[in-house]
């Protein structure tokens, strides 16, 4: 096993995640049967996957800007296209799924244009808590915060004379966005509620910015440390899931050794079935949509909930459900190589070179 595999199968692994996030949602619109109650124990810790997307995203991140870095452009114009590239991934996307959404809320809701923008510039998610969109602010606050995050991990420090370690600024930097975390909850607890969905996924992407060399490096990882893996999400999933609550600060930073563990084991497993190409194939096509889809069945449902009529069976809500993901499925092949030709089109209009991560 080396961290290399997490960078080869990195479609498949947004894939399963995807999967698992889109599962976990169904908890919003139907109930599971007692006797399904050990697989909903793994469904429910789907909002933890949605960590690994992020630590995901600090490692592609790491293998986009490094190659950046080694090219012969200026620094002012690095970082000017590395912004330009990571704003066209996310505002196109959003302008094409989100927009549409937030323009239905403002009419549903009769605010007109007002409650639109508010929703659409993000103000209310700080002011309200309006998560719908959450993901994409998210993202660009990383995506802004990467260029300072990676410089910090790569510049040599020290400490008494003492170099520290690449791995040891990492932990330093993961636990000041968890005391950042913890300093909102304790003076600004409102600010907190509203964007805690927000914050503690700060401490993921800088473990997986850290990461991110070593997945480069292929740096080989010991047997011992996917059981390890394998044997802790049983744990977090089996034993401490029933009791766990996601509004404890703790339990949300937990997340980020859950999604380590998970990306460890799907990745081992994936180089385990490397020949298996129909199933990788599979989970690839979701993986490679997976912006898309996340959005798409999320917004879905919240429309259809809007809508929904409070005297259906629980059965008739788990069909319902299964017609939204496969509405949402339908809809983000559609729109998936639209996004692909706009993205492509307006790269090419300031010369930003290709990545691969």
């Amino acid at each position: 096993m080396q961290w290399g595999y997490v960078s080869k199968y990195r479609s498949e692994l947004m894939g399963v995640f995807c999967l698992w996030v889109m599962a976990f949602h169904g908890k919003y619109v139907f109930t599971c049967p007692p006797s399904l109650n050990s697989i909903w124990l793994i469904v429910l810790r789907g909002n933890a996957a949605v960590d690994a997307f992020f630590l995901l995203s600090g490692i592609s991140l790491y293998f986009a800007y490094s190659k950046m870095m080694a090219s012969d452009l200026g620094a002012g114009r690095r970082l000017t296209q590395f912004y330009w590239r990571r704003f066209v991934r996310l505002f196109i996307p959003y302008l094409l799924i989100a927009a549409p959404y937030l323009a239905w809320v403002a009419w549903t809701r009769e605010q007109g244009i007002r409650r639109f923008l508010k929703d659409f510039f993000q103000v209310s998610l700080v002011q309200k808590g309006d998560m719908a969109t959450w993901y994409i602010p998210a993202l660009a606050l990383f995506y802004l915060l990467f260029p300072l995050i990676y410089r910090l991990q790569q510049k040599p420090m020290k400490l008494r004379g003492q170099p520290i370690s690449r791995g040891s600024v990492t932990f330093l930097l993961y636990f000041i966005a968890a005391a950042i975390g913890w300093a909102c909850l304790k003076f600004a607890p409102t600010f907190y509620k509203n964007t805690e969905i927000v914050l503690t996924r700060l401490p993921v992407f800088i473990l997986g910015c850290g990461l991110g060399k070593w997945v480069k490096e292929k740096k080989p990882l010991p047997n011992y440390a996917v059981i390890g893996s394998g044997v802790f999400l049983f744990i977090y999933i089996y034993i401490l899931g029933p009791s766990i609550k996601t509004s404890v600060l703790w339990i949300r930073l937990s997340y980020a050794l859950f999604a380590l563990a998970a990306i460890l084991v799907f990745a081992w497993a994936f180089s385990k079935l490397d020949r298996v190409t129909w199933l990788r194939k599979i989970f690839a096509f979701v993986g490679e949509r997976s912006l898309e889809l996340y959005l798409t069945h999320g917004l879905i449902r919240l429309m259809w909930q809007w809508y929904l009529v409070r005297d259906l069976t629980n059965r008739q809500c788990v069909l319902a459900y299964l017609c939204i993901l496969l509405i949402a499925f339908a809809v983000s092949v559609i729109l998936h190589p639209i996004i692909k030709w706009l993205s492509k089109k307006l790269l090419s209009t300031r010369g930003t070179p290709k990545e691969t991560a």
